[in-house]
């Protein structure tokens, strides 16, 4: 909160970050809120000699009166703060509310394309770019800035990218906790609010792939793949010969290469939104190395029962696999 509160003053927050804040301040409490102003007030240097100690008392008994509060001896200090967050509460809420408008404005020129559970769409940008998203997905770009400088857009889950070619604009992709310049190449990139690591895998061309929390940026050649961890913000790179597997769910298959079955089950859960209870002990310490499909949850299970010559239950969203 305090690192969206210093952006304001400064003018800085981007639109996600002023719906983010205007969200967090409508949350917050009187004590809390008067703790924010607290603390805006003691980071800034402010010219005190300007407001005697005469002008605070008329202030602080003006604002007593109007709250019903008995006067009673305080400090300066104190005096200061009241008289402080008196002046400076209506200008906040008023400069929230003009910015939040202002932002309002250019946020409500973009076109955003998302795509609900079980749901994949394929789109073309302005410029010739083809981006297929995944599902629980969403891109989100200015039509009339867009092109123009640079080639920028927002994204939040997972798409294969299919960037034109374009030497004069770069394509930039902002998403969570990284930045992606590209100039045009083919590559697969999945970075979600709610998980704890982002992926790049690179097909074609070459990505440059910057941390924000570290400032630490990495080039990418085909066949590496970046991971980023989102809570140290540090980027390993790997090569890695079937980088042709991340966009497989493109193709409508989960390829799994040694996965721990554990690991597999839980992907398995999350694409058909059921849940899987395994009575196996023993087939917890095993791997998986197979492809099976996105949308097509009966195959699945035929091939998890021959793999594991067990017996599938379905009961409403809940499968379970037990020995016979």
């Amino acid at each position: 909160m305090n690192d969206l509160d210093y952006k304001f003053r400064k003018n800085t927050l981007s639109p996600k970050e002023l719906i983010e804040f205007r969200k967090k301040l409508s949350e917050m409490d009187d004590e809390n809120l008067e703790v924010l102003l607290r603390e805006s007030w003691n980071d800034e240097e402010h010219d005190t000699t300007l407001v005697s100690a005469e002008q605070l008392n008329r202030i602080k008994g003006s604002v007593d009166a109007n709250i019903g509060i008995e006067s009673k001896h305080i400090s300066f200090y104190k005096l200061a703060m009241r008289a402080a967050a008196a002046i400076l509460l209506p200008l906040f809420v008023f400069s929230t509310i003009y910015l939040y408008q202002q932002n309002s404005e250019i946020r409500s020129e973009d076109l955003i394309v998302s795509t609900q559970q079980h749901e994949r769409a394929t789109i073309t940008l302005p410029d010739g770019t083809k981006v297929t998203l995944n599902t629980q997905s969403s891109l989100s770009y200015n039509p009339k800035t867009y092109n123009q400088k640079n080639r920028e857009i927002y994204f939040d889950g997972e798409g294969y990218f299919q960037v034109y070619k374009n030497l004069n604009r770069s394509f930039i992709i902002n998403a969570k906790g990284l930045r992606i310049k590209v100039l045009g190449t083919v590559f697969n990139l999945s970075v979600r609010q709610i998980d704890n690591s982002a992926e790049l895998s690179l097909e074609q061309g070459s990505v440059s792939m910057r941390s924000i929390q570290t400032g630490k940026e990495f080039v990418l050649k085909p066949n590496q793949k970046a991971i980023m961890n989102q809570q140290t913000g540090n980027i390993k790179v790997v090569s890695d010969e079937s980088i042709v597997d991340a966009s497989a769910w493109k193709r409508g298959d989960m390829v799994f290469r040694n996965t721990r079955f554990l690991s597999m089950i839980k992907t398995i859960e999350e694409n058909y939104n059921i849940t899987i209870i395994v009575n196996c002990e023993n087939c917890e310490r095993d791997s998986f190395t197979g492809t099976i499909p996105t949308n097509d949850l009966n195959e699945v299970l035929e091939i998890l029962e021959r793999s594991y010559r067990f017996k599938a239950n379905i009961e409403g969203r809940q499968v379970t696999f037990s020995f016979n």
